[in-house]
């Protein structure tokens, strides 16, 4: 199944530069700023962005996606909150939604 996960973060006295750090981080995760949508592309915020990814449930992407986010912000010694939303994109009837705040230390 897809689905589509969306990540906003805030670091705790954050500049522009931290931002774009962990967005390039968020890159390799398969995160981006840039969403592609039927016909054209938008560009999202820059404490946000967003990706696409198959697994059995959106649970098991929530909770593996917001590990490795937490990852990137302890591996840059960063401080903050992450808040990370994901929705089944599957066209069949069925929905399922999974969001979960992360806290960093301090």
């Amino acid at each position: 199944m897809s689905y589509l996960a969306t990540v906003s973060v805030d670091i705790k006295n954050g500049k522009y530069g931290d931002y774009e750090n962990v967005c390039a981080a968020f890159e390799k995760l398969g995160l981006e700023r840039a969403v592609s949508g039927h016909s054209r592309e938008a560009k999202v915020p820059t404490t946000l962005v967003a990706g696409v990814f198959t697994g059995t449930s959106g649970a098991e992407i929530r909770d593996s996606l917001g590990k490795a986010c937490v990852k990137v912000f302890n591996d840059k010694a960063l401080k903050g909150e992450i808040f990370l939303a994901v929705a089944r994109i599957d066209a069949s009837d069925q929905r399922g939604q999974h969001g979960k705040n992360h806290r960093t230390a301090g």
